[in-house]
């Protein structure tokens, strides 16, 4: 490689192993006697490889110049703002870029450049997604409590009304919680619809028979992933799904590279039910697979558009916390306000002022008291849940760890999850030094098939009718005992990463925001905070880091809803 990327790397622009990628790749073109690529070929080459690392699926050259990092400004360094540049620089190397179709390291369409898997993905995606007049494709958007679950079981119990008997289901979701939950709720909404006029004319044995005959679980168990497999998913293109319904909730969570192996694995007859709040964070690992979806499908005259139903009616949330979500939503802008501009921030600021019956604000730097007395709540439900737990009626001791949850948007600092956790812990007293310490609640942190435990699954630490711990998991309306020397990764859980809490909702919720304002602290990840309330909510953070994370929104770059 003839080109010097150190400049590059020591602005933060690349990463190390990206340009030790790009050599091997180069290296392999060389060796083919073929040209190489010049300076801004082989840049676009490293930015592809670190894309994915990002969360990117491709690098949209219309916005170069946001790979351009302040300390590669200061250095001036070689970076053409406009597209048309790196766009000739594709040609120089025809074995490294191809367009749509062809067999190269890199694809270019348009104004985007993909690795080749991630642009066939993305483009397995959008086929299955509109192909036959997108017919079998069904989307349910809307933020916590409106009624996304009853809309499905509406769709549902709407073709037992038509005679259809031996319906086959899938319930997934990206975690086993978020899958158990929905399958509750599927059932309660059918037992309401049950006694409504539109539940006559339906027949009910065949529902619940196909309901209690459902899989439900995450959508890696739902493809059969298996690592020691020749193919590590045994559903695939050539092994079709045995569904008829397949219904993933929770779609902001999933991953690009997961949505593919999912609509990989379709056969066409198969119905797709797609379930989720754009307006959620997106998922941890590459693509914004719902977001893009919702661009397409709330666009009028769309092909998705005849197959989306938004849900608006609040369900679940008081009225006062359903106000600031909206409001975080920008549902009604007023006088030209746009997402995260400062008018948008400005009411923010002005509804948390103003709104302080269900809603506390606390600014750690002034409201010192407020914050201990937040503290000392944490610490008594901990004890609480130890007393609980500790009278081995277990249900219970469940339903306690629901009363309350601290949601932390860092894992380390003085207000993330690591310090709360031991902080709690300190509080205690001498019995949590042992480790399946009665009360504990913990988190299943990775998939654990041999006891039906994945990841995001939560517990307590309970004693079993000979006083030896285990642990208690919620199980379809009732709970399961788990030996503790089956628990293999897991986290103690007073303190919850707001991540870690998508698709849980518990009676009073306290968000501790950071000191500081970061690059994960965006209005995304403040909203999904917020919503996981059911009863009262606590916001912890300065007015200047409250600002920040409603001006800030996640960015991911994609051409999912463009090839929609």
């Amino acid at each position: 490689m003839n080109v010097n990327l150190t400049p590059y790397v020591k602005a933060n622009v690349l990463a190390d192993c990206d340009v030790a990628a790009a050599k091997t790749l180069i290296g392999l073109v060389e060796r083919k006697g073929d040209a190489v690529p010049d300076l801004l070929g082989t840049l676009l080459l490293c930015l592809a490889l670190r894309g994915p690392r990002d969360r990117h699926t491709c690098i949209d050259l219309d916005h170069i110049s946001d790979w351009l990092t302040p300390e590669g400004i200061k250095a001036q360094l070689e970076w053409p703002t406009d597209s048309a540049t790196w766009l000739a620089a594709t040609k120089t190397c025809p074995l490294m870029f191809g367009d749509p179709g062809a067999v190269t390291p890199l694809i270019v369409d348009g104004g985007r450049v993909y690795l080749s898997r991630s642009y066939a993905e993305e483009g397995a995606i959008a086929a299955v997604l509109t192909r036959n007049n997108a017919q079998h494709v069904h989307i349910i958007l809307g933020g916590p409590g409106t009624g996304k679950t009853r809309e499905v079981a509406m769709k549902f119990i709407d073709h037992f009304r038509k005679g259809e008997r031996d319906i086959r289901i899938a319930l997934a979701a990206p975690t086993g919680k978020a899958a158990a939950r929905m399958r509750e709720v599927l059932l309660r909404q059918c037992d309401e619809i049950k006694k409504l006029p539109e539940g006559k004319d339906v027949d009910w044995d065949a529902v619940n028979a196909a309901i209690s005959a459902a899989f439900s679980g995450t959508v890696h168990s739902l493809l059969g992933f298996g690592p020691s497999r020749d193919t590590r998913y045994k559903y695939n293109a050539n092994n079709f799904l045995p569904f008829d319904w397949v219904v993933v909730d929770e779609v902001s969570m999933l991953p690009s590279s997961m949505m593919y192996r999912l609509v990989d694995a379709l056969d066409p007859s198969t119905a797709l039910l797609i379930v989720g709040d754009p307006d959620q964070l997106a998922s941890v690992d590459a693509g914004s697979v719902l977001g893009d979806i919702a661009k397409v499908a709330t666009k009028k005259g769309s092909i998705l558009f005849p197959q989306t139903k938004v849900m608006h009616e609040q369900h679940r949330l008081p009225k006062e916390i359903d106000g600031l979500a909206r409001l975080l939503r920008l549902e009604a802008p007023v006088d030209g306000q746009v997402l995260g501009d400062s008018r948008h921030v400005d009411a923010v600021i002005d509804y948390l002022r103003t709104n302080k019956t269900l809603i506390s604000w606390i600014n750690p730097n002034i409201d010192s008291d407020q914050l201990a007395v937040v503290r000392n709540k944490v610490v008594q439900h901990a004890r609480e849940l130890h007393t609980v737990a500790m009278s081995k009626d277990y249900q219970a001791a469940l339903d306690k760890r629901q009363e309350l949850q601290l949601l932390c948007a860092h894992r380390e600092g003085k207000t993330g999850v690591s310090y709360w956790n031991g902080f709690v812990d300190s509080q205690l007293g001498p019995y949590t030094e042992t480790r399946w310490y009665f009360g504990r609640p913990v988190m299943v942190t990775s998939n654990n098939r041999s006891v039906d435990l994945y990841n995001g699954d939560v517990g307590i630490i309970v004693p079993d009718e000979d006083g030896q711990p285990v642990g208690a998991f919620s199980d379809g309306g009732t709970f399961r005992l788990v030996p503790t020397m089956r628990l293999e990764d897991i986290d103690t859980v007073h303190a919850l990463t707001i991540h870690k809490s998508q698709g849980s909702e518990y009676d009073e919720v306290i968000v501790d925001l950071p000191n500081e304002s970061s690059r994960i602290l965006t209005r995304e990840l403040f909203y999904t905070g917020i919503t996981r309330t059911k009863q009262r909510l606590t916001i912890i953070g300065s007015e200047g880091v409250l600002r920040s994370a409603v001006s800030q929104a996640i960015h991911r770059t994609s051409g999912l809803a463009v090839r929609i």
